[in-house]
């Protein structure tokens, strides 16, 4: 009987001592490959699978350095959700975050003396490039139906745009052409060179555009383009024989006739009409506003990928545009976006009193146009294209619509443009409310979780094998 219990002893002895080896070495995992648990119901903390992608495509390090203090720096709700998030990046490749207090530390900003560092800010470095970011800039804000203000994060988002672009070697180059009255789409520009475009401006009057360029871009000018502009834009398409480039023309309402500009639309089968596009259902608009009409997907690689999203893609104050022919003599055009076919067109001269019923023409009605040229090389055989792209609304890349997820104009143009070259797929990461009820493990809660593993798990096990054996002894 006495061997038997010390029998008893040494297997309850051997079960603790197994649990506090089990902890101990999980301690020192979690601290070589630090493991967190995202309690909340919508796993806010989770990356999604493009920026995974993303990181585990980099072929260098890229750094994320906080600019504050580790123990000051999550000091709101906002903050330590940032803060959270970071931690999910160096577990899926080459991406580090540090904390950096440069207040303290002046040859830290010496080392980026282009950029004017955010004090509490983020700073995405690669050995090569490096980006600031405001902390402001993470988060962005809008008022629900009851006119409480909601908090939508795009800290994911505005991270991958950063780290895909210090991480590469090249950057496409866009121009954007200016003189002739044209609007500078400062939207659109932004929109590009957060995303690792290189975007430059080019003066109509000047000619010989910058055939290293990708794309050229034509916002609504409001004076006809001369003989010798259109020369130089044919010229800039061919590429010196090389094709490759794309130009992305979008009109307004407000323009007057433009014979030269919208001969050589014509020409690629794009007729760009008068008038002013309006839709008749009230739930196709925006706030009911008949002339700020959205749109639907009409053709084109995208129309599959976007055809499930609830957001729309708006089309303000837009000219109706007619596809002319499909293909023609080496040309190729389809539709990509369209006005629905409740949609009417008010013509430019419309009569005091023209109602929809007045339209004389209806939906469906092209809102954006892609019209692609193949030409062979005589020699090779090898196939080559430059592409025209008209839109029928130049506020469709206002910065206003451009930002935020309320409207799918952003993603859209983003894989639009993503089209004229290869790069990372982070066009679909979308913003993650942060308002509402959520369960959350914070800092305090999950210190509080590894006492009870570490710590509290093996001390009651020890107390209930010692109850067990005094038990057993008595026996």
């Amino acid at each position: 009987m006495r061997g038997r219990k010390w029998w008893f002893a040494a297997e309850i002895a051997l079960v603790v001592l197994l649990v506090v080896a089990v902890n101990v070495v999980a301690v020192k995992l979690s601290e070589r490959y630090p493991l967190s648990l995202d309690l909340t119901k919508d796993s806010r903390y989770a990356l999604s699978d493009e920026t995974k992608a993303l990181i585990k495509s980099l072929d260098r390090d890229v750094d994320i350095f906080v600019l504050a203090a580790e123990d000051s720096y999550a000091t709101s709700t906002y903050t330590e959700y940032a803060a959270e998030l970071l931690k999910q990046y160096p577990k899926y490749g080459r991406v580090s975050v540090t904390y950096v207090d440069f207040a303290l530390d002046p040859t830290f900003a010496a080392r980026y003396p282009e950029l004017a560092l955010p004090e509490n800010g983020l700073l995405v470095a690669s050995e090569s490039r490096a980006e600031a970011l405001e902390t402001a800039d993470l988060f962005e804000y809008s008022y629900g139906a009851a006119n409480e203000i909601q908090v939508t994060s795009v800290a994911e988002a505005k991270l991958a745009e950063a780290i895909a672009s210090v991480a590469s070697d090249s950057r496409m180059k866009a121009l954007v052409l200016t003189g002739n009255g044209a609007q500078p789409v400062e939207g659109l520009r932004e929109l590009l060179v957060t995303n690792n475009f290189d975007v430059q401006e080019a003066l109509l009057a000047m000619g010989a555009f910058d055939l290293g360029a990708d794309v050229a871009i034509l916002a609504a000018p409001t004076s006809d383009l001369t003989a010798e502009q259109i020369s130089s834009i044919e010229a800039f398409l061919e590429g010196g024989g090389e094709y490759g480039k794309s130009l992305f023309y979008a009109a307004d309402v407000t323009q007057p006739a433009l014979p030269n500009l919208e001969a050589l639309l014509r020409e690629w089968g794009v007729a760009v009409d008068d008038g002013a596009v309006f839709e008749t259902s009230p739930e196709r608009t925006y706030q009911s506003q008949p002339f700020f009409a959205t749109v639907e997907m009409a053709g084109g690689a995208l129309a599959a990928e976007f055809a499930d999203e609830p957001a729309p893609i708006i089309a303000p104050m837009a000219r109706p545009l007619t596809v002319r022919f499909r293909f023609q003599e080496g040309y190729a055009t389809e539709a990509l976006l369209q006005f629905s076919e409740t949609s009417g067109v008010r013509p430019s001269d419309a009569p005091q009193g023209f109602t929809a019923k007045d339209s004389a023409r209806s939906g469906p009605i092209p809102a954006l146009v892609k019209s692609t040229l193949s030409v062979k090389n005589r020699e090779t055989g090898e196939e080559r294209t430059s592409s025209v792209y008209a839109c029928g609304s130049v506020s469709l890349l206002d910065g206003k619509v451009l930002s935020g997820n309320a409207f799918l104009n952003r993603r859209y143009l983003l894989k639009l443009f993503g089209e004229l070259g290869e790069g990372p797929d982070i066009a679909n990461l979308v913003g993650t409310k942060l308002t509402g009820e959520a369960v959350s493990l914070n800092t305090s809660t999950a210190n509080a979780l590894g006492v009870a593993l570490a710590i509290a798990l093996p001390a009651a096990l020890f107390v209930a094998g010692v109850v067990y054996f005094l038990r057993r002894r008595r026996l």
